[in-house]
């Protein structure tokens, strides 16, 4: 609480729809502020919806449900940046935990919810690819610019085929430190000392994009070929694959007392296997380390302290 009100800026986004440059910089230095930023949305999103269940199916107020989206949908325009699955993934996870409480009353309000998100998704992606478009761009343009880069957000043939490409182009600057600065620099605190220049994401932008920003996500194929070789192209994502299944099976064997538990355990599945489809080692760690572990040090802390 203190930091939040000492560095109010980390705590929320100084436009809701377009954002700033100074946001978006702070977005990506995982500090400790911003850790403790990110930790304690989630905690009060968690308790506050959490609350409204209880007290929905106690009551059967339909109130509590308009409480509920409303609180996830405060929490989402909060996590916004210019990654746009922090805006999905949180109001799907909600809808998967809440659709058998809620019902059909909670589905209309969907509806509401998801037109507010479309539009805030639509000013990020205008804000993202603003090198693409001009004051002149209209709707059309832009949607017909998204679709186009479909093959981008699904890991597809071009993607996969630019980053091998890229791999030969910079194979002489690619080895094991690039390996090792792909996972701890994305680990806060440490990524400052971490050359990131000599990371994967910034070769495969170099060569996609000519260095205008590093936009692009190189794909897990990818990340493969160039700590592995062409030999063992997907040895990442059947790890990755691996994980998702343990976690899913122990999932099944345990009961979540809470609305907190049971979303951190379905996002670290979701980010884990849409990593596979769309992400790399990068994404994986630092979601994974911002996003999952201090929630789950705290919930675990309380477990252990609470009276």
């Amino acid at each position: 609480m203190i930091l939040a009100v000492l560095y109010p800026s980390y705590f929320k986004p100084e436009k809701l729809l377009l954002f700033s440059d100074e946001f978006v910089e702070q977005e990506k230095d995982s500090n400790i502020i911003n850790i403790v930023a990110v930790t304690f949305k989630t905690i009060i999103m968690g308790i506050l919806i959490n609350t409204f269940i209880i007290k929905y199916q106690k009551t059967k107020k339909n109130k509590y449900i308009l409480y509920s989206y409303f609180t996830m949908l405060l929490y989402t325009l909060l996590s916004t940046g210019y990654n746009r699955l922090n805006m999905i993934i949180p109001l799907v996870i909600f809808v998967l935990i809440t659709d058998k409480v809620f019902k059909w009353k909670g589905r209309i309000l969907l509806i509401g919810a998801s037109v507010i998100l479309v539009t805030s998704i639509t000013a990020v992606t205008v804000s993202k690819f603003n090198y693409k478009y001009d004051n002149n761009s209209d709707f059309s343009y832009v949607l017909t610019e998204s679709v186009g880069d479909i093959q981008e957000y699904t890991s597809n043939i071009r993607p996969i085929a630019l980053g091998i490409d890229a791999i030969k182009y910079y194979k002489q600057e690619i080895g094991i430190k690039t390996l090792f600065n792909d996972f701890f620099g994305s680990l806060p605190m440490i990524s400052h000392y971490i050359n990131q220049n000599n990371r994967l994401n910034n070769y495969y932008n170099l060569y996609v994009l000519q260095g205008i920003n590093t936009s692009q996500i190189v794909p897990m194929v990818v990340s493969s070929v160039a700590y592995f070789s062409m030999a063992l192209p997907t040895v990442m994502t059947i790890v990755i694959m691996i994980i998702v299944m343990y976690l899913e099976g122990k999932s099944y064997r345990k009961t979540y007392n809470n609305y907190l538990e049971m979303y951190m355990k379905i996002f670290l599945v979701f980010q884990l296997a849409f990593c596979c489809l769309n992400g790399n080692v990068q994404m994986i760690v630092g979601k994974v380390i911002v996003k999952y572990v201090p929630v789950m040090i705290l919930l675990w802390l309380n477990k252990k302290s609470r009276i």
